[in-house]
C-alpha cells in the first residue's frame, strides 16, 4: 500500500535537497511516498507564513503518484493556515502544468484550492 508522509528526518531532508542541487534552509521540508520501505517519490518545498514554494516533485513519469505527493505537500501547508502556493524555477513546470495545478505562470502561483478537486492525471499521462 502506498503511503505519503512528511519526511521527519532532517538529515534525510537535507540529503534530498543536496541530491537535487538545492540549498536547504530552516524552512525547507519534504513529503515522500512509500511502498513499505521503498521511496517512490517526493516533493521538496519551503514553508513559512508567506506561503509554500515547491522546489522539486518526483516521479515525473507517474502523474497520478506525483499528483498525490503534491497534494500531500499542499495539504501540509493548508492545515497550517497557508493559502499561498508557488513553484520555483527548479520545479517540474511541465508536470505541474499537466496536473493542472498552475494558477498563474507569471506569478509562478499554484492553485492550492485544487486539493478539493479531482485529479487531472488522466490527461497528464506521459
Amino acid at each position: 500500500m502506498i503511503e505519503v508522509h512528511p519526511i521527519d528526518d532532517a538529515a534525510r531532508t537535507a540529503a534530498l535537497y543536496a541530491e537535487a542541487g538545492l540549498p536547504c534552509g530552516d524552512d525547507c521540508f519534504g513529503v515522500a511516498a512509500y511502498d513499505g520501505e521503498t521511496v517512490l517519490g517526493h516533493c521538496l518545498f519551503s514553508l513559512n507564513r508567506a506561503g509554500i514554494t515547491v522546489f522539486a516533485l518526483t516521479p515525473a513519469d507517474d502523474p497520478p503518484l506525483a499528483d498525490g505527493i503534491l497534494r500531500s505537500a499542499l495539504y501540509v501547508a493548508s492545515i497550517r493556515g497557508v493559502r499561498d502556493a508557488f513553484y520555483a524555477d527548479s520545479a517540474p513546470v511541465p508536470l505541474l502544468r499537466a496536473l493542472a495545478f498552475i494558477k498563474d505562470e507569471a506569478e509562478r502561483r499554484l492553485d492550492i484550492d485544487k486539493l478539493t478537486e479531482g485529479c487531472a492525471c488522466e490527461k497528464a499521462q506521459p
